[in-house]
Formats: C-alpha cells, structure tokens, sequence
C-alpha cells in the first residue's frame, strides 16, 4: 500500500538512514530535513550536508525498524516526492497487513470498542476498502490518504495488540459481491438503521451495490431478569448498596430490626459487640452512629482545615467526625451524603456496607451485562466474561444517575451496564442502568443524539466555507425536500437572503456542517434573526457497517461473519489471494 501521510516539510529525528533517489543512494544521519527544491527537485539537509535530488527519495531504517517520519511512526519506507505545487508528499509504502495495523485501532479504538469479533469485522472492512480503492490517487503517487476521507491510518502509533490480534486472525479475508472486492463503506454511529448507499452517493448504482442497502441496527433479544425479592419505593445508589446488604442477610429494610442487623453486620466484622442503631434518621444522628458502630472519633487524619470546615458546625463532635471521615473514605458511593434531609434505612444501611466493602467483605463488581438465567449473571469486563452465581433473592435495581427503582423485574439488553454487589461467593444485589436509547446495538455511542444550533447568519458562513461562490448573508429557511428510507434528509432546500440553495446527498451533512443528515429542524427567531436548532442522531455517513453498532452486535454474542452478513447483506468472505486481479495495485 502506498498511503499519504504529510502533505508538509518532511523532518527525520537523529538517526542514520537509508536514502535512494535518482543520482544518490547511501546512508545519510540525522537529524534529516526535506524540502521542495527549484522545480520538481527536493533538496535533502542531513550532517553530511545538502543535495539536490531530482524527483522522489525513499528513506528506510538500515535495521528495518519503522521509519519516525512525518508527524507519526511508520513501517516499511517513506517516499517523499514533490508534487509541481511547490509542495511535497510523504508517502508511507507499506505491506497490506502492516497498514491495517494501524487503520483498525485509528477506525475502532481497541481501549472503547475491546470486543474481538467487532475488530475483526472492523478488520474485514477496512482490508476490503483498501483493496477496492487501491490507486484511487495514482495521479498523485499514492493509494489512499490517512484521513476520514478515506480511512483512518495512524501507523506504529495507533496499533494496539487487540487490534493488531483481529487483524492477525483475519489475514487477508475480504468480503466480495458477485467475485469481486466489496466497497465496505463504514460508518460510526447510524442512528437506529443504516441508509442505502444511492441516497447519500449518487454516483453508485443500486444495480451495482445492493449490499449497500438501508439495515436495521436493531435486534436484540432482551433479558429477563426477575427475582423474588419485593419491589419498594425508588432510592439513591448509596441506597441500592444498602438494600444489597439488607438482601444479603434476607431482610427487606423495612423494618427497624433489619436496620439492627445491618449494623450488627458491621461491628461483628470489626469484632465488636452487636447491639443498637441510629434512634432516628436525621444526619447529626446517623453520623453520630456510624462513629460509634466503626469506632470512629479520631480526626487527626483530617489536617486540612477546609474539610474540616464541611460539616455543620452545630452538630455534636461525634457527629461531625461520623460525617467527615465518611467523606474522606467516599462512603457515599459517587452521591452526596444528605445533610439537610433525613436518611432512609437503606442509605443508613449503605453506609455500613461501604465500610464493609473496604474490608473485602461486600465486593462491587461493575461491566456489561451478557448474560442472566435465574441462576447466574454473565458480566463482560476487564476480566472477560465472568459468570457470577446469584443469590436466591438477590435486589434487582434499575435507573441511572442519583435514582434508582427496587423492582422485581425488569428487561435488559446484552451490553446494558450493569453493577454487582457480591456477598459470600454470591450476587446479593444488582443495579441495571438504563440506556438511553435501549435496543439499538449502538445505544453506547456518544453521538446517538446531538443537537446543533446555528443562526442566519452563522449558517450561512458555514456554507460559505464549504463553497466560496456561494452567495448571501443569512439564512432565512431551511427546508427538507427528500428523505431516505432510515430517514435522512436526501435533499434539503436553503434559502438565503438572496435565493435558494439546494443540497443534496452527502453535502447535506458537509454544507450545513453537522454530524449526521438524519435530523429534523426546529426554526426560531431571536432580537438578530433567525435561529435554526437541529436534533439529530449518528456521526458519519450512514452507509454499510455501523462500528458502534458492530460493537453492540459483538457484545450480544454474534461473530464477526454475521456482523458483517447483517451490514453487507448477500456478501461473501474469501480469501484476497483467490481474487489475485482484485488485489493488484494499479500505481507503478
């Protein structure tokens, strides 16, 4: 592969290097600079001195190592030759495989996007794009760029042992359509259901390209998770960890007794004598408590006056050291502690279970959820996927943020988050967060909504941007005419202080510079004129396989064939050496 890297001054650090062009060939030390020279010349600066060399140089380590060239670190050699624009072009010449290495983790960060199969459709597709649109740039010298605009490639710097596995264990698999290489357009997130690729590219045929048609990005069986433990009244996390421990010792929490018990769990552990709890719910007085049942009172610990100063100065000493050492060891659980409104038995109850957690006795567990039988529960996470054995009557909790609903059912997706609270080998409790947008494969993508707001005039410049003989000062209505079957806007009308401009398939997205063309308008006005708000959903194009959605699919359990049968439709994996013409580079 040939791949443009910099369009730029071309510099190389401090090394020795291999150097070939028309009239040298040798070793060279850095550090090493190239500039256009006089006509189609460069003029290459290292210790030896300056030269001129008419037409390209390739530069190569002398120990085969990858070239520091450019802005990024690259295998094989660098190829820099003048463009007759006064420019130059830093081309990095580098085997099909090595150069995936570098466009799967750029396209799908393996750190986000850490299932195999996902990578590995990722792999497919960015292998099959290479090879159908190998010397699309030949006039310039080179195959693809390293942008968006073809696909990404960060080289030696972007590659990461999950990424460079899927593309191992997939070498040189490709997806064709009637015997030849695919065009494997992707995009990152679609929104709900991908578009067919005529409503945003013209220029392909549906005749020629029926797998680039409009999928749902939808699918998923849900879960079913029940538990006999009753529902109750909504509650906040330090609340669902205090119900945890509440299930662990079968009690409900809803009587005083069972918050007697809580305690008693505390200070049995820390081996002190069982007895008593917090006479009322109020903060001084559950603070003054937990104080006495952990054995609270020394604040020495506390040198910094200002968190000495956060707890109300009214309140008794043991009060107060109750209060500021559960906020110095986090007791809360990512809630604020109340201070103005009185506990509820089950936050009084998670505040002895967060102690309880910091003695290995109640462990959190937090990852994806891809798995429930009654039995056991299957999270995915840093340990891969684990199952954890459930216990008979176990708290199901489900909501997001500082609220939380006991419930004794709820449905779930694959890859929902979810977390753990595991007591004695067993899950005592779980806490399901809702998903934004529950279903869709890619409901965990940042951009499965966003909003855009533009006025007149700022619109306007936007598409000036775009194109510079577009003319007028401020928009003054923006109208769709055309919408796809996944609903995107195919054409839209622009009307301007002097006429209508009318957009259509891809710049649509690009002219009124949003993310994606699937949206709708809300037009306002302020004291300066008119307003255009944008709701929207998805990033990219919208077209072949959704890699947010790739990646839910992973997490529900589908292998990469079927990922990349659900996006290309009627496709067909082979190996690239039984297409040999399909994969021949057309650049000399």
């Amino acid at each position: 592969m040939a791949v443009l890297v910099n369009a730029q001054a071309f510099r190389l650090a401090n090394g020795e290097w291999l150097v070939r062009g028309e009239g040298f060939s040798g070793r060279v030390t850095g550090p090493v600079a190239v500039v256009p020279g006089p006509g189609t010349a460069l003029r290459l600066t290292s210790l030896e001195g300056t030269r001129e060399i008419a037409g390209a140089v390739e530069i190569a380590s002398p120990c085969g190592q990858p070239v520091p060239a450019a802005d990024g670190t690259y295998r094989g050699t660098v190829i820099v030759r003048p463009t007759g624009r006064g420019t130059l072009h830093a081309i990095n010449h580098v085997n099909l495989e090595d150069y995936l290495k570098g466009v799967v983790p750029a396209e799908m960060g393996p750190r986000v996007y850490d299932e195999p199969e996902a990578l590995k459709a990722q792999a497919i597709a960015a292998r099959s794009y290479a090879i159908r649109h190998r010397g699309g740039s030949a006039a310039e010298g080179y195959d693809l760029c390293s942008t968006p605009k073809c696909q990404v490639y960060g080289g030696v710097g972007a590659e990461h042992p999950l990424s460079s596995r899927a593309v191992e264990a997939t070498a040189g698999e490709v997806l064709t359509w009637n015997g030849a290489v695919a065009d494997t357009l992707f995009t990152s997130t679609c929104g709900g259901r991908t578009e067919a690729v005529t409503a945003i590219f013209p220029s392909y045929a549906a005749a020629d390209y029926p797998y680039l048609a409009s999928v749902k990005c939808s699918g998923e069986v849900p879960l079913e998770l029940r538990t006999p433990f009753p529902a109750g009244r909504s509650t906040t996390p330090l609340g669902v960890r205090g119900r945890a421990l509440f299930a662990s010792i079968e009690r409900t929490g809803t009587a005083y007794a069972d918050l007697v018990a809580a305690r008693d769990e505390l200070r049995v552990r820390m081996g002190l004598p069982a007895g008593g709890a917090p006479k009322t719910l109020l903060p001084p007085v559950v603070f003054a408590d937990l104080a006495e049942a952990a054995r609270f009172g020394d604040t020495s610990l506390l040198t910094d006056e200002e968190e000495r100063e956060l707890a109300p100065k009214e309140w008794t000493a043991e009060a107060r050291a109750g209060y500021l050492v559960a906020l110095r060891f986090q007791l809360g659980g990512g809630t604020a502690l109340p201070t103005d409104r009185a506990f509820t038995q089950e936050e009084v109850a998670g505040l002895f279970a967060g102690l309880l957690a910091r003695m290995g006795d109640l462990e959190e567990v937090e990852g994806r959820l891809v798995g429930w039988n009654g039995k056991s529960v299957t999270l995915r996470n840093a340990k891969g996927k684990v199952p954890y054995p459930l216990a008979e009557r176990p708290v199901l909790c489900v909501g997001s943020g500082d609220r939380y609903a006991v419930v004794g059912a709820a449905r779930a997706f694959p890859g929902d988050r979810v977390k753990l609270f595991v007591r004695g080998g067993v899950v005592v409790g779980v806490a399901l967060t809702l998903a934004p947008a529950a279903g869709l494969y890619e409901r965990e993508s940042s951009w499965i909504h966003w909003t855009r707001r533009f006025t007149g005039t700022e619109l306007m410049a936007k598409l000036k941007e775009r194109d510079s003989s577009r003319r007028g000062t401020v928009v003054r209505k923006v109208e769709v005419e055309g919408r796809g079957v996944s609903g995107r806007a195919t054409k839209v009308k622009v009307t301007t202080d002097v006429g209508p401009v009318v957009l259509t398939g891809l710049e649509v997205r690009f002219a009124l510079s949003i993310p994606e063309s699937l949206f709708t308008i809300a037009a306002g006005k302020d004291e300066k004129g008119p307003v255009f708000t944008f709701y929207g959903r998805g990033w990219g194009h919208g077209v072949g396989l959704c890699q947010n959605g790739a990646f839910g699919q992973a997490l529900a359990g589908r292998t990469y064939r079927e990922i990349l049968s659900h996006y290309y439709p009627g496709t067909t994996i082979v190996q690239a050496s039984m297409l040999r013409s399909a994969v021949k580079s057309r650049l000399p």
